[in-house]
């Protein structure tokens, strides 16, 4: 009898490979997390992305703007002394001229971005009269 007891107890102490269905739930739980949390970062770095793509475009229209005022003559009305607005597409340039000194004018351009939020990038220059 003895040996009967033990031969039924040994057959049912098998050990099981494989997981158990809560093992599984409680992976997909953290999976699904893990997941949440990278496509939240997917978000974060395209506006990111398009964050810079805008700066990028302001300063580059700036630098323009800048590059054809100091291109013309320092007689000319668009080096004329006071305020100065142009409007573009997307930004809305406004560039103060003011004469610091006999021949030496100060450009003081100011870009602004229009939309939901917007943003304004500022930048100065000298230019004088050889």
């Amino acid at each position: 009898m003895y040996l009967d007891n033990t031969f039924h107890y040994n057959l049912f102490r098998e050990k099981k490979s494989g997981f158990t269905l809560v093992e599984v739930l409680v992976a997909i739980v953290i999976l699904s997390i893990g997941l949440l949390a990278l496509s939240k970062l997917q978000v974060s770095a395209t506006q990111g992305d398009y964050q810079a793509y805008r700066i990028k475009d302001a300063t580059f229209t700036a630098s323009q703007t800048l590059e054809s005022i100091l291109s013309a003559n320092y007689t000319s009305s668009v080096l004329s002394i006071g305020s100065h607005t142009v409007n573009n597409n997307d930004y809305t340039i406004t560039y103060n001229v003011a004469e610091i000194q006999p021949s030496v004018k100060k450009i003081d351009l100011t870009i602004t971005r229009s939309g939901i939020v917007p943003r304004s990038y500022s930048f100065s220059v000298a230019v004088a009269d050889f």
